[in-house]
């Protein structure tokens, strides 16, 4: 579509103009000639800004027009015969953006964030861990007995849904998830704060492991914390989502922020969640269970719980992967 830019004619008597709507229809129904033959129709958008949309919906649609200015009031011109065309685009443009943006139903600013150091307590488990014991080995008892399988976790071996959190295939394995722990389990532990955050994220990986093995059994074991990385995700996703959703109060426009963080974690989950030697199916219920287990944590302000409880909870975390793997070496004998 090719825009022409003419110099509008200044008039004299500013009093002989016409007033403009606001909402609706902004057009003073007068036509404009050029010359003998082109005949024009004129639209008032009632700012400046309105005027930009009001160009990008007839863009759009590919109607032809031109734009004039006279100071800071704008106007469309578009070909006489396609005023139904133009008006009824711009109509249905307004309608659709009736309630946008969207009023703020609780005028409240965000909590203020915790500090922890909690993530990095969450990226040294599996490191000393993996310095500890190494690369997985399915031929290494110890290691065997610390990695999902859906079979064994089935038969009353529930330890293995926390110890393969643990455990990883190789370097490239481990520094992939170390690095999202940080960066994801940074941002939700200073949401919730150490304690809550890190006993969230520890959760999701478990519930995720445990869902994975029920929903999908397989006889390939699993090993990783990247359910527990995807987890962390959810959490923040979700924390976001209700935060936005109790200030605004609705899913009504395509850019509503009440479900664009959760849209940006499904992002976040088909980009880095679906490689081709990658746990879908534990990446997605890790995801899930993040989402579900945040809800009502980022319902309760955290701010109110004392900070020696914060800490209490985070060695809790610690102690449950400890009383796994406890079980898991009774289990070798």
């Amino acid at each position: 579509m090719v825009i022409g830019f003419r110099a509008l004619c200044v008039r004299q008597n500013k009093a002989r103009r016409r007033p403009r709507c606001n909402r609706r229809l902004m057009s003073t129904g007068r036509k404009i000639m050029h010359g003998d033959i082109n005949q024009e129709y004129d639209i008032h958008p009632p700012s400046p800004e309105k005027a930009r949309e009001w160009m990008t919906v007839l863009s759009a649609a590919g109607m032809e027009y031109r734009v004039s200015r006279f100071v800071n009031e704008w106007t469309l011109h578009v070909a006489s015969d396609e005023r139904v065309i133009a008006t009824e685009e711009i109509a249905a443009y307004e309608a659709a953006n009736l309630d946008w943006p969207p009023a703020i139903l609780h005028d409240e600013e965000f909590p203020e964030e915790h500090e922890s150091w909690a993530p990095g307590l969450a990226a040294i488990i599996p490191l000393a861990w993996y310095l500890w014991l190494g690369p997985y080995d399915g031929s290494n008892p110890v290691l065997a007995a610390g990695a999902n399988l859906s079979e064994r976790f089935m038969a009353g071996e529930w330890w293995r849904v926390i110890t393969a959190l643990t455990l990883h295939s190789g370097i490239v394995h481990l520094s992939g998830n170390l690095l999202c722990l940080v960066l994801a389990g940074t941002v939700v532990c200073r949401a919730f704060g150490g304690g809550i955050g890190l006993l969230a994220i520890l959760a999701s990986g478990i519930l995720g492991n445990v869902a994975t093995a029920w929903l999908f059994p397989s006889f390939v074991p699993s090993v990783g914390a990247s359910t527990a990385c995807f987890g962390a995700i959810g959490c923040l996703c979700s924390h976001r989502a209700v935060l936005h959703w109790r200030r605004y109060g609705r899913f009504f426009s395509i850019w509503n922020r009440t479900w664009v963080p959760i849209a940006a974690g499904l992002a976040l989950l088909g980009i880095l969640g679906s490689g081709p030697n990658s746990d879908l199916a534990a990446h997605v219920l890790g995801f899930a269970s993040g989402l579900l287990i945040a809800i009502p944590l980022a319902r309760i302000d955290t701010h109110r719980v004392p900070e020696w409880s914060q800490m209490g909870m985070q060695m809790i975390a610690l102690l449950v992967i400890l009383v796994a793997w406890q079980f898991a070496f009774f289990s070798v004998g």
